[in-house]
């Protein structure tokens, strides 16, 4: 059995690490943690400060005492294109051929410029017509990111979307709604990303490219609150629990424009005719704010969870820091989703697609 990569979720804030073992169906967590990123090391998913990733990647591995060396890494934002699109049936080989003549007439970049990959998903037996996932990732994005991972002594070997890294860990922490259809969000400080899954499959993905980051600038400026305390009444996380009316005014008023959007992109899915949404998912830091989460709740109309990407792990190694994994809760879904992913699924496969 192959091993799991290393899931290493690189944010715009904060770098999250997730190491799995796993034995038949089940998964043990060996390693967790989270640590900051300098400011401005990345800016709308591109890198510009490659030495602080660096550094920040080899701090967070001596810290968690990681040995393991192949890495799962995942783009979102302006970096990546994701098309869902149906072809008539045909093998995965004949898609293999005519992936660049299909790729031409849904991927708005030059083809020289992007790494593209595919997924083939269910078959309509009906019209013989087949789901299939389109992904097409910037070079030089996609290259700036595995050069800092090299440098910091690890390989990567897999380079994933966002959207599906959070529905893989949503199909693993959650297979009793294996049958339902839900909504995963995951909000992010500049980015929130959204999959539509059912039965393991990725129906629909979606990004807006604002994040709660615009929350924290809110309570600086109207409330002239030093950053470090505007983002603990973000995300709930005062002493005595209680936030101030003034500051759950702010809060709510600011996240009036991404909820709106948010809630355009998931129910987009439902009026081009896809299935209801009967589950809705949230992830990421600002799922930890009550106020973003209960305004999301209400404009979808369906209760909201905060996803617990370690609720169905079978066990832990005794080397896992359990104040870390504590802190990371569900900041670390996207992590946990890319340590699922094979060091099988070579990074190599897709590069060599023209």
């Amino acid at each position: 059995m192959a091993k799991l990569s290393l899931g290493l979720d690189i944010g715009s804030h904060q770098v999250k690490l997730v190491a799995l073992s796993q034995k038949g169906r089940k998964l043990r967590l060996d390693h967790v943690g989270m640590m900051p990123l300098p400011a401005e090391t990345i800016v709308d998913e591109e890198l510009l400060n490659s030495a602080a990733l660096v550094s920040t990647l080899r701090e967070l591995l001596a810290k968690t005492q990681v040995r393991r060396r192949e890495t799962a890494i995942a783009l979102g934002g302006r970096a990546t294109i994701i098309r869902h699109i149906r072809l008539p049936a045909m093998s995965e080989a004949e898609l293999e051929e005519s992936l660049a003549w299909e790729a031409k007439q849904y991927i708005p970049f030059d083809l020289d410029e992007v790494y593209l990959d595919f997924h083939m998903g269910n078959i309509d037996p009906e019209t013989e017509q087949m789901d299939v996932i389109l992904v097409a990732a910037k070079r030089t994005v996609v290259d700036d990111y595995c050069a800092a991972v090299r440098l910091a002594g690890l390989r990567p070997v897999v380079v994933d979307t966002l959207p599906f890294a959070s529905a893989n860990t949503y199909c693993h922490a959650y297979p009793e709604h294996f049958d339902e259809v839900a909504a995963v969000v995951d909000l992010g400080a500049h980015l929130c990303t959204i999959a539509v899954v059912h039965r393991g499959e990725v129906l629909y993905s979606r990004a807006l490219e604002q994040g709660s980051a615009k929350l924290t600038d809110a309570l600086q400026r109207q409330l002239a609150l030093p950053y470090a305390q505007a983002e603990a009444f973000k995300t709930g996380d005062v002493g005595d629990g209680l936030v101030p009316a003034d500051v759950q005014r702010v809060l709510e008023e600011a996240s009036g424009e991404i909820v709106t959007e948010l809630r355009s992109l998931i129910n987009h899915h439902a009026d081009q005719g896809g299935v209801a949404l009967e589950r809705l998912f949230l992830s990421g830091g600002a799922a930890n704010s009550d106020a973003l989460c209960m305004s999301i709740a209400r404009e979808v109309g369906l209760d909201a969870a905060r996803i617990d990407p370690f609720r169905s792990i079978a066990s832990m190694h005794r080397g896992v820091d359990k104040a870390a994994l504590a802190s990371i809760g569900c900041q670390g879904s996207i992590a946990f989703g890319l340590a699922q992913r094979s060091t099988l699924d070579r990074l190599q496969a897709s590069k060599d697609r023209k």
